[in-house]
């Protein structure tokens, strides 16, 4: 429940803050990525979650991946150029699969192959929204 209501509170700020393009772009992004770790969890591990659980998962491994992004940022003095940019993709990356690990109970090397399609696929989406929305 508190999951719920911490992402209504994120979708209202993006809301008040964003343009209405921007904001209906993450939605359709952050659908698409719900409904790519619904199918694709069913596909890998066997358990079928609900849309919400995957929404919830989806969320939950943002945050992961938001910190782990930070702490590289944190840990490189804020620079991107080399190893710095591959440490932080790898910990962006690692910090998403720990996310599905915790919300949808797989192990981490299903969650590493749902976060890999989900990353791949979400991109094409979004870019393709950018493109037409654009």
């Amino acid at each position: 429940m508190i999951l719920y209501l911490l992402l209504a509170a994120v979708f209202l700020l993006l809301a008040f803050l964003a343009p209405i393009k921007v904001t209906m772009l993450f939605l359709l992004a952050y659908a698409a990525s719900a409904f790519v770790v619904k199918v694709v969890a069913r596909m890998v591990s066997g358990n079928d979650p609900s849309f919400g659980e995957a929404l919830k998962a989806v969320f939950v491994a943002g945050l992961l991946q938001s910190i782990a992004a930070a702490i590289v940022l944190k840990l490189t003095g804020n620079s991107l150029g080399g190893m710095a940019s591959l440490l932080a993709a790898v910990a962006a990356f690692t910090g998403f699969a720990f996310g599905l690990v915790l919300m949808l109970d797989t192990t981490f090397k299903q969650s590493a192959v749902i976060s890999l399609v989900c990353t791949v696929i979400s991109s094409v989406i979004a870019f393709g929204a950018v493109k037409t929305f654009a």
